[in-house]
């Protein structure tokens, strides 16, 4: 992926893949093409701060937040600091580890497409299921059979349509282990958390994090950002980090939050509480 003859080769799982599955911006797109256009066969680049800016049309400052959020994406990674009269050196990593790529959302046309294709679909089937029954339904002018909707097929196909919702898996306690992955928790979560970074990360490692009660995490998470508020940022670990080292159980909470305490209330709050001071 070297620059060869002024023209620089772009990968193409940066906006097919990493783009969608990462949450890039156009400002993440055009300093990885500055960077990548300025390296060498071996990958190394060392373009400054103000070349970067000006070339992707972004101020220093953003094209210095925007480096710094390619290096935690793992897709550069520095290899030299800058000194006085010398850039910083990056290699580009032609091969990163990128998360499943999403599903391309579906047009509006797209969707009604496929909405009129299966009404069309359930029709169909609404109309095979018709039965004329010999000698029971026939016209009043003794003409052609009329079809007629058999009962005993009305009622199967109402049952079948019932279907229960999935039981959630439970341990030996008997009660489940409350998982947060709720998206409105997340969003909820993320904007007390004081430090904005890799949005996407951080909802993975929500979607893996297991914690005692989803209310009593926001209310240490709360107690955290009001403990670091007014210092500088620099300091304060990645959302993602955050929740992948359960740093949450470092916090001491002001008390129990009243979600908390009725959650613990409850059924599986006792056989939950029952199971922690059991010991499993």
């Amino acid at each position: 992926m070297s620059r060869r003859d002024g023209f620089a080769q772009i990968p193409d799982w940066l906006y097919r893949h990493a783009r969608p599955a990462l949450g890039l911006t156009s400002a993440d797109i055009a300093v990885y093409v500055v960077l990548e256009g300025h390296s060498n066969a071996k990958g190394l680049t060392s373009p400054s701060y103000p070349l970067i800016a000006w070339e992707a049309g972004i101020s220093e400052a953003w094209a210095a937040k925007v480096v710094r959020r390619l290096m935690d994406l793992c897709l550069i990674e520095r290899i030299s600091e800058g000194r006085q009269h010398r850039s910083a050196v990056y290699r580009m990593i032609s091969d990163p580890a990128l998360p499943p790529m999403p599903a391309r959302p579906l047009s509006r046309t797209e969707a009604r497409r496929r909405s009129q294709t299966r009404t069309e679909a359930e029709s169909g089937d609404a109309q095979g299921q018709t039965q004329w029954h010999p000698g029971e339904a026939q016209t009043p002018t003794g003409g052609g059979p009329r079809l007629q909707l058999s009962t005993r097929e009305v009622e199967t196909e109402v049952e079948t349509s019932i279907v229960a919702p999935p039981l959630q898996a439970e341990d030996e306690g008997g009660a489940p282990d409350p998982v947060i992955s709720d998206a409105s928790k997340f969003e909820a979560w993320y904007a007390v958390y004081p430090r904005d970074q890799n949005k996407p990360a951080a909802r993975r490692e929500w979607a893996k994090t297991r914690a005692d009660h989803p209310a009593d995490l926001l209310a240490r998470t709360k107690q955290f950002a009001r403990s670091v508020h007014g210092k500088s940022l620099e300091f304060v670990k990645h959302p993602a980090t955050w929740l992948r080292e359960r740093a949450w159980e470092q916090v001491q909470a002001q008390g129990p939050s009243p979600e908390f305490l009725a959650w613990l209330d409850s059924p599986a709050g006792r056989a939950h509480t029952a199971r922690k001071e059991s010991g499993l």
